[in-house]
């Protein structure tokens, strides 16, 4: 028998009350949302309720519908109370079915969702549902459907160039602080200078500016970035979560985060833009973190004075009294200063002994208004240049911490800075915290007892336990600071967590920034190294602007890795919620990651595009060039005719590869395009178009004619087809003529680059002559060929004895042309061991193509001087003077010239003593050796090279990319011989160095060209003193070229920006250019790596055609590639590579010739005390611009040096002790 509740009891009661209710709602359509309508097949129900909407609500049926139709869902649906439906009869069997839904955060407590298949179905219903207006009312014939929701495929590309301009507002009703409403009206709306800036910021910097400060200051609370606002048939607004298939009414909000990412296009000034900030807050100390729950404001321990009061509640509530410090006077100060404010932070340490969790741990964290700035290690002496170029002397006090020796002040020393300067290196050593020199750490709970074994038969143990004494605590981690700018912070996002978002989680910061004008490779500008020529009008550019953008819009499945690396951004680094919350790990990869693997969800990229909006400061190009338009950048191929040795080395190299192919028989391991060879046929790839198309030496005549052997044995023996006799009889042609070209010969024994040169004194052409024929009968004129070592023999001698008289030196040119031929005609260059990696078999006869490569860096043709520090960084590569903080004196041999070595070291300059009546290198006019001249060089890149800079470089500067070390060495030898003195940027230089360069080369007149690994162009690097720009061979990565191009065209330049790239007519280099035009770019960016990653360039290489040659170097034998102008091989400038002290020509870094620099050391006792005392304790903590760790001589420290100036104070003087006070 049931038992049942009598009516008048409060239970019965309640729940009569919750049916009530429960009716209530269910029959009120406005607790629903109208999703839309469906069409479905019913027949003509008689007796129907009318519905508040006017139509008749649709009654479940009796019979449960099939489980796979929608009529299903609707059933399911509507009976757990989730959903109503009305319905009107459009059609005799059809009608038109209005759905409702009640939203989740509607009668929450009246209707359960716990079925587990409600979200199943509500999925089938957002996609079969019509939310057409003309549906929704009803309207006969039904129209075309309109779905809930569209699968989106745009790309991160297209939603990164089209977000919104940052357009601050300081009146903006959610801007409730006067202090940053007066900060943003000083920063966007005066005509001057921000104070303490020297620069006048452009218009869209100071909208980035105030946006930075707005983000930082008034960051307010944004929509749950899942909830996709929607729009109902009726007009209501509601927000869809697609993912979790729930719809609310009200949205769920969370707290934007202070900071976000700084990605202003390349070379507009992201730096200064840093520092507008950090000068607008200078004054602003941090405030007090928010919804902290181990936050601890330590109760006051006694009655405070109204001093001591008033003092506590400006660090309370953050009001920024240093602006005003002047006018309270000196005695409020120092209570201020004394009430310094702090608070605790306690957490519970883990321990492996659950029930000993204690003691708890508490530090005190101090406010401070410093900014840590982290950047890539040659970029920290970019910063420091920034920030003497833009900030007013002794405006900001900067602390560089750029060596991994250098160590952290005191707290209180490092609360003093605006800015601590960290290259990435040594940010990273801050992952120490908590860990001793062994990185041990502290266990915690029950103290453990010491089980180290004895020393010796002593009881006395050799004790190696954890010491607290011994564990490290960084000074960084017991500041609040007012910011974190990582500078090139994409790399936050990369990989698994590095060191560098380790120390950050764990830092307390008011705001985090990354700055990065690529935050991904897909975050990339549309218009990044977009070029234009000199015939294009404005609207003919903005319309190829459009296109290149358009071209992208659809997403491409490269750009899922861009999405991790954006997710590991906004969850590790931002903790921008709620992505960051507790348990979340996953929701990144359920909601995002899921659905771009497969299909879009139409929330999906809207959440993405919410996130990047919230976080992204980026003008577009268009509003940009409403502030400052950048000098036109235009960018020309220029196709140049190979000349004979170029061709030579080409068809060297198809031999080899024609000779594999065929004895190979295109088969196995043995063929080079083998998928187990693409190592060596990158590398081969990589000569073949990156060096033998400038210049080539490195084969051997033994190498060669082994593969002519080879071809010609399996030529005997019958067995090729047609194609792969003729390909053979190629190979052994350009073998053979190779083998008996003096010329060639020449070069591969010296293995350096070949210059012709006439006119030069009786006898010395024979005297010089390094091939075995005459020069007078070497063609239709008289030329000596030679190599730059002989050349700047010559030019030392003459130059160092230039006061002689004629015909004594020309004489004494002739008789050191016959020593130094005997000294080195004879010479047998010893070849490198040959390395196998991998090598073809020996039937082949290839030499392995690794094995090439090598050869061509470890040979004597190659110097050392492009492998070691300091060698060809100032326009010379031969002597240098032998002092401390200089490179080290490089003699001949040191260069491994085949032409020089110790025995014929001559001290030229020795003769100058001598010469003091004649100014050095300056000939008589009578002197036969003024008519001497340069015709050209072995290749016509190089002599191109020469002639454009020679013609320029007087009134503009010239930037060179180089990819290999070759190159660069034959680029330089040239600028030498020619009296051209450069600065050369390469990849093994130290930090300072590059950074020094770099200076120099912006701020000197006399260093006028630069030449600069490409792998070195990198983010942030700033080259915009040149306006010549030039790459040797083409670049296979439109990324890495368009990075390049940023180094000069860039905010600063005031030139229009000429850049070329030389190609050689009919080869490899010709291909790729057509293939690289031809390619989408997806093709482009999966063989980003390497050519020979590209099927169709494969397939091209294998296809090369041989180059034609003339048949001997008889009569009409033309091998030179000619300079535009001649060129005086002697005379005023031509030193032979002989500079007298070039370091001394550099500039310092800071603009200060003494530089600034600082050391302070603590003694073992200071340490020991301050740990007593319950401070940081470091040994020899270092405070200088470079992070120097020497100590001071003189047992005394310098103070911090503030923008080069510094004074000494007593090592016994120690700053005061900040006191920590509570607070009100």
């Amino acid at each position: 028998m049931v038992k049942q509740t009598k009516p008048d009891t409060p239970k019965a009661k309640a729940i009569f009350r919750e049916i009530l209710e429960t009716v209530e709602l269910l029959n009120d359509l406005c607790s629903f949302i109208g999703l839309g309508t469906l069409q479905l097949k019913l027949p003509r129900l008689a007796g129907s309720v009318e519905a508040p909407d006017d139509w008749r609500w649709l009654e479940l049926p009796a019979k449960e519908p099939p489980r796979t139709t929608i009529e299903y869902s609707l059933y399911l649906l509507c009976s757990q109370r989730v959903m109503r439906c009305t319905y009107k009869m459009v059609a005799p069997s059809t009608a038109c079915v209005r759905v409702y839904y009640l939203p989740n955060d509607v009668g929450r407590t009246l209707i359960s969702r716990k079925h587990k298949d409600i979200k199943k179905h509500l999925g089938k219903i957002f996609d079969a549902i019509d939310v057409s207006k003309e549906n929704w009312e009803g309207v006969i014939p039904p129209t075309k459907r309109e779905p809930l929701l569209v699968a989106d495929r745009t790309s991160l590309f297209w939603m990164f160039n089209t977000l919104d301009s940052p357009d601050p507002d300081p009146e903006a009703y959610h801007i409730r602080d006067e202090d940053l409403k007066d900060l943003m009206r000083q920063v966007l709306y005066s005509e001057g200078k921000l104070p303490g800036m020297k620069s006048t910021l452009y218009e869209y910097q100071k909208r980035s500016v105030a946006m930075m400060l707005h983000r930082e200051m008034a960051p307010g609370r944004t929509v749950d970035s899942r909830m996709k606002t929607m729009f109902s048939p009726s007009g209501e607004v509601y927000y869809l979560d697609e993912e979790a298939c729930e719809l609310y009414e009200d949205p769920t909000y969370y707290d934007d985060v202070p900071g976000g990412i700084l990605a202003e296009e390349m070379g507009y000034g992201k730096t200064v833009i840093c520092l507008g900030v950090i000068l607008s807050t200078q004054q602003h100390y941090a405030k007090f973190p928010e919804n902290e729950s181990s936050l601890v404001v330590p109760p006051l321990r006694e009655v405070p004075s109204l001093m001591d009061a008033c003092a506590s509640k400006i660090w309370r509530y953050g009001i920024p009294w240093r602006m005003h410090s002047e006018a309270i006077g000196s005695i409020c100060v120092e209570a201020i200063k004394k009430q310094h404010g702090f608070y605790g932070m306690t957490t519970t340490p883990k321990s492996r002994m659950s029930r000993n969790t204690e003691p708890v741990m508490q530090r005190k964290i101090y406010l401070g208004c410093g900014t840590i700035v982290v950047c890539p290690p040659n970029l920290v002496d970019q910063w420091r240049s920034e920030i003497t170029k833009h900030v007013e002397d002794g405006r900001l006090k900067v602390l560089i911490m750029a060596h991994s020796s250098a160590v952290l002040p005191q707290v209180e020393e490092l609360l003093e800075y605006d800015i601590v300067l960290f290259s990435r290196a040594r940010f990273d050593q801050e992952e120490r915290e908590g860990k001793d020199g062994q990185g041990r750490r502290e266990s915690y709970g029950k103290p453990l007892s010491c089980i180290c074994p004895y020393i010796g038969a002593t009881r006395v143990r050799k004790c190696t336990c954890v010491k607290t004494s011994e564990i490290y605590t960084s000074p960084l981690n017991r500041i609040r600071w007012r910011r974190l700018i990582v500078d090139e912070g994409h790399s936050m996002g990369t990989g698994s967590k590095s060191q560098s978002l380790l120390v950050a989680e764990r830092l307390a910061v008011d705001a985090r920034w990354i700055v990065s004008g690529t935050p991904s490779p897909s975050l990339l500008g549309a218009s990044v190294g977009m070029t234009t020529s000199e015939e294009e009008t404005p609207e003919e550019i903005k319309a190829r602007q459009e296109k290149l953008l358009s071209d992208r819009k659809a997403f491409e499945s490269q750009e899922y890795h861009d999405l991790d690396r954006l997710g590991k951004m906004v969850r590790d680094f931002f903790r921008l919620e709620p992505w960051a919350s507790p348990g979340s790990a996953s929701r990144w990869r359920n909601y995002i990651m899921k659905d771009y693997s497969c299909d879009m969800r139409a929330g999906t990229m809207a959440c993405i595009r919410n996130i990047l909006q919230r976080l992204i400061i980026r003008h577009r190009p268009e509003d940009v060039e409403k502030s400052v338009a950048l000098p036109p950048l235009r960018h020309k191929q220029i196709y140049l005719e190979p000349r004979y040795s170029e061709k030579l080395s080409i068809n060297l190299f198809l031999a080899q590869l024609a000779v594999n192919a065929v004895t190979s028989e295109r088969t196995d391991k043995d063929y080079m395009f083998h998928p187990d060879n693409r190592g060596q046929l990158r590398i081969l790839v990589n000569n073949l178009y990156k060096q033998s198309s400038f210049f080539w030496a490195g084969f051997s005549p033994q190498d060669v004619n082994s593969t002519v052997e080879i071809a010609e044995k399996y030529l005997a023996k019958s067995i090729c087809s047609p194609v792969d006799t003729e390909l053979l009889q190629q190979a052994i042609s350009s073998g053979r003529q190779a083998l008996n070209s003096e010329l060639w010969n020449m070069f591969a024994k010296y293995q350096d680059m070949g210059y012709f040169v006439s006119e030069l004194p009786e006898g010395c052409e024979t005297t010089w002559n390094f091939c075995q024929s005459n020069p007078q009968k070497r063609g239709q004129s008289s030329y000596l060929t030679l190599t730059a070592a002989p050349i700047l023999e010559m030019q030392k001698f003459v130059n160092a004895h230039a006061y002689f008289e004629e015909p004594q030196l020309s004489d004494g040119l002739r008789d050191l042309g016959t020593t130094f031929v005997m000294e080195h005609s004879n010479r047998n260059i010893t070849e490198p061991p040959k390395v196998s990696a991998s090598p073809v078999k020996q039937r082949t006869g290839l030499l392995p193509f690794a094995t090439a490569a090598r050869k061509s860096l470890e040979s004597p043709g190659i110097r050392k001087a492009l492998v070691q520090e300091d060698t060809i960084m100032t326009g010379t590569t031969e002597a240098r003077n032998d002092s401390p903080g200089t490179p080290s004196k490089v003699d001949h041999t040191s260069i491994s010239s085949p032409f020089l070595s110790s025995g014929s070291t001559r001290n030229h300059k020795s003769a100058l003593k001598n010469a003091n009546h004649a100014k050095e290198g300056q000939l008589s006019d009578d002197s036969p050796l003024r008519k001497s001249q340069i015709l050209g060089t072995a290749s016509s890149k190089l002599s191109y090279l020469i002639s454009s800079i020679l013609k320029h470089y007087t009134t503009e500067k010239t930037l060179i990319f180089y990819e290999n070390d070759n190159i660069a060495w034959y680029i330089a030898q040239s600028l030498e011989v020619l009296g051209i003195e450069y600065l050369a940027y390469q990849k093994n230089l130290p930090g300072h160095k590059k950074a020094q360069y770099l200076v120099t080369f912006h701020n000197s007149s006399r260093f006028r060209v630069l030449l600069m690994d490409l792998t070195q162009a990198a983010h942030g690097l700033n080259v915009c003193s040149a306006s010549r720009v030039y790459f040797v061979n083409p670049v296979w990565t439109p990324s890495v070229e368009a990075q390049a191009l940023k180094r000069a065209h860039r905010i600063g330049q005031t030139r229009p920006v000429y850049v070329e790239t030389l190609i050689l007519k009919g080869t490899l280099e010709d291909e790729l250019v057509k293939r690289r035009n031809s390619m989408s770019a997806k093709e482009l960016r999966d063989t980003r790596d390497s050519v020979a990653n590209d099927s169709k360039m494969r397939e091209i290489i294998a296809n090369l055609q041989f180059l034609e040659l003339p048949e001997n170097e008889g009569d009409g034998f033309n091998p030179i590639a000619r300079l535009e102008l001649v060129q005086p091989l002697f005379g005023e400038g031509r030193r032979g590579g002989i500079i007298s002290n070039p370091e001394e020509h550099l500039l310092e870094v800071n603009g200060f010739e003494d530089g600034s620099r600082l050391a302070s050391k603590r003694t073992e006792a200071e340490a020991s005390r301050l740990r007593k005392e319950g401070g940081d304790a470091h040994n020899s903590p270092i405070i200088s611009w470079r992070g120097s760790s020497q100590p001071q001589p003189d047992g005394k420290r310098k103070l911090v040096a503030i923008l080069g100036d510094a004074e000494e104070a007593d090592e016994n003087v120690l700053p005061k002790k900040i006191v920590g006070f509570s607070h009100l």
